[in-house]
């Protein structure tokens, strides 16, 4: 399966529609704290950094895993949005556009 940032599709392609996924990932109390404290002095905070690339690693999982049931083999157009909607958490959204490629 291909995930692609571009929008040029060929014309040997079959359009499926719209394919989404999401994931939400938290850090636990101990990192919360962790993170806050680094706040304070600075830097990278690692603990934020570890949970967003899992929830980005995780939602492009799921992201082919439904792309994939809607029989495509390629997501172009993939977009990725962020959001902080718990404390210590992060909220991934990926999206884009399903297709088949056909054969010639």
């Amino acid at each position: 399966m291909k995930l692609l940032t571009i929008d040029i599709i060929s014309n040997n392609c079959e359009i499926l529609g719209l394919v989404t996924a999401c994931h939400v990932e938290s850090t636990s109390m101990l990192g919360d704290a962790a993170g806050t404290v680094k706040n304070w002095v600075g830097g990278e905070i690692v603990t934020y950094s570890n949970l967003l690339e899992r929830a980005v690693e995780i939602a492009k999982n799921k992201i082919i895993q439904n792309a994939k049931a809607m029989g495509a083999t390629t997501v172009v157009g993939v977009r990725f949005f962020s959001a902080d909607i718990v404390p210590g958490g992060a909220e991934v959204v990926i999206y884009g556009t399903a297709i088949k490629e056909l054969s010639n």
